[in-house]
């Protein structure tokens, strides 16, 4: 797993959720990430809804926002 630096916070997150913060950066949808990936596009929701809750972001576009200035 690897550490993420966040307002004045640390958070752990694994390889795959870090692949998949890219992606989404990139402006990816789930089902392109999961294809890039080979997982199953429910896999990279998952991913993405673990996020959420790490962040403490109500959805996507707010994750997005908030890891896309770091």
């Amino acid at each position: 797993s690897h550490t993420l630096e966040l307002d004045k916070r640390s958070y752990r997150i694994s390889w795959r959720e870090l692949q998949c913060v890219a992606y989404m950066i990139l402006g990816a949808s789930a089902k392109q990430t999961a294809k890039a990936l080979q997982l199953s596009p429910r896999t990279i929701e998952s991913y993405i809804e673990q996020l959420k809750i790490k962040f403490d972001c109500n959805n996507k576009l707010v994750l997005i926002a908030k890891l896309a200035q770091h």
